[in-house]
């Protein structure tokens, strides 16, 4: 008897995904919540040089001339982006490196108003997450991505035929972090509030809790030392720890 060989379904191909996000949770990748990749201050020049005590750990960020480094606020549209990939991955479909995001619709998830100044802020922001350099061992340890990397490839509008039309947002993540947040269990949803927390420190310190923490019982311990260290905080140590008392009281 013949034996019918079983034909395997071909993989779905990567698209450019045209997405809603007004119900979409928002997600953070899980492996860059414990490093300084972002900078906790909106006006920040200075690199951020971070290495781990037992050296296998190793982040420089370095901003582009003429431009501040991405700080934890731009940081926002990745965790409305990284919310759609994990809808995505949840439907067992491969996610594209290219998401086209309605500007309107990003703007009411990212907590914002819909006018001029915060369509500004939304292009500086991208910017930001292009321009900022990024040398690392994270999702890197052979450095098959070559130093100088940014968070996104390239962003730009779409544009359509009729200007009355929405105005689309195209992004396209970076190999890196398409790769991060591609990979099994390394997105981590947060709280619809996060966008309220006007605080760069706070920010940071949910982010810390919200990985080591999570669902733990018995909740998560670090030193001040640290929190310092991994805060990537441009102020010195008296200064981040006079904040941090300020902040948790």
């Amino acid at each position: 008897p013949k034996i019918k060989e079983k034909k395997e379904k071909p993989l779905p191909k990567k698209k450019t995904e045209m997405i809603s996000y007004l119900e979409s949770s928002i997600r953070d990748v899980v492996d860059l919540m414990e490093f300084p990749f972002l900078a906790l201050s909106k006006d920040r020049i200075n690199p951020i040089v971070y290495e781990s005590a037992d050296k296998t750990k190793k982040v420089v960020i370095s901003g582009h001339r003429g431009h501040f480094l991405a700080s934890i606020y731009d940081w926002d549209i990745i965790l409305v982006v990284a919310g759609k990939i994990q809808e995505i991955l949840n439907r067992s479909e491969i996610p594209s490196h290219n998401i086209i995001i309605p500007r309107h619709e990003l703007l009411k998830r990212l907590h914002k108003q819909g006018g001029k100044k915060e369509q500004k802020d939304l292009e500086k922001s991208l910017q930001r997450l292009q321009l900022t350099g990024i040398t690392t061992t994270v999702n890197n340890k052979d450095y098959r991505h070559k130093a100088g990397f940014g968070f996104i490839d390239s962003w730009g509008y779409l544009e359509r035929k009729n200007n009355r039309e929405i105005r689309n947002v195209k992004i396209t993540l970076s190999p890196w972090l398409y790769e991060l947040c591609c990979a099994k269990g390394n997105l981590l949803k947060s709280h619809r509030g996060y966008f309220e927390l006007t605080s760069g420190l706070k920010r940071f310190l949910y982010r810390t809790a919200r990985k080591h923490a999570g669902n733990n019982k018995d909740g998560w311990e670090f030193s001040v030392d640290q929190l310092y260290e991994k805060s990537g905080s441009e102020g010195n140590f008296r200064k981040f720890k006079y904040k941090l008392k300020a902040t948790v009281k």
